[in-house]
């Protein structure tokens, strides 16, 4: 059984009143959902609040719960539409977010216990750049390397068409590449731990990350 139907049954456990179930998919999806929030807005505060707005959401749909797609799908679908209308809100769309340097909400354990100075340099870079997409590729990327979606899940989300979306993921692996040493690669795994070998063979096919 792959982790991916665990996650399906372990919502339709929860849906039928098990709490642990909950917190299992809690603490297997918290660290991604919050990264792809911070770098979605301005920062930790706002992203901090997002993140609780989007377990409240999923947690009184449950009953509404219908395992037709990935979890992981659902729960990002929920974040994607709360990003909408927080910026619908604001009545205007920023794409001016700096991430900081040497900033806790992008490191983990692993990542800290690797990083000389000069990765650290090139992380803050590399997600400086990623700030710096613009929004729909962004979105897009974050989308495929925190949740592991597929070209069509996130078309879905989105609410975008399957070649628009092929085309933003492209042009982001463009951008990024263009900016970017070899090591960003390296990089990108320590910063996403959903990053899949998959993706990488998909992303090559997109418009080719390694060479």
């Amino acid at each position: 059984m792959s982790s991916l139907q665990e996650d399906e049954l372990l919502m339709l456990s929860y849906q039928r009143g098990d709490s642990s179930a909950f917190d299992s998919l809690y603490h297997r999806h918290k660290d991604s959902l919050m990264r792809y929030l911070v770098m979605r807005t301005e920062g930790k505060s706002v992203a901090e609040e997002l993140f609780q707005e989007i377990w409240l959401s999923l947690i009184n749909s449950r009953e509404r719960y219908e395992a037709k797609a990935k979890f992981a799908s659902y729960l990002f679908s929920i974040a994607h539409n709360k990003l909408v209308d927080y910026y619908r809100h604001k009545e205007k769309h920023t794409n001016t977010f700096q991430p900081v340097e040497n900033d806790d909400d992008f490191t983990d354990s692993s990542m800290a216990s690797h990083e000389s100075l000069h990765q650290e340099r090139q992380i803050t870079l590399l997600k400086r750049s990623i700030a710096e997409l613009p929004d729909d590729q962004r979105d897009t990327f974050l989308l495929k390397v925190e949740a592991g979606l597929s070209v069509q899940e996130i078309a879905d989300i989105t609410g975008s068409s399957f070649e628009s979306t092929k085309s933003r993921l492209r042009y982001s692996f463009s951008k990024l590449k263009k900016g970017l040493a070899v090591v960003a690669v390296l990089l990108l795994i320590l910063i996403f731990p959903n990053w899949h070998a998959s993706y990488m063979a998909e992303a090559h096919k997109a418009g080719g990350w390694i060479e």
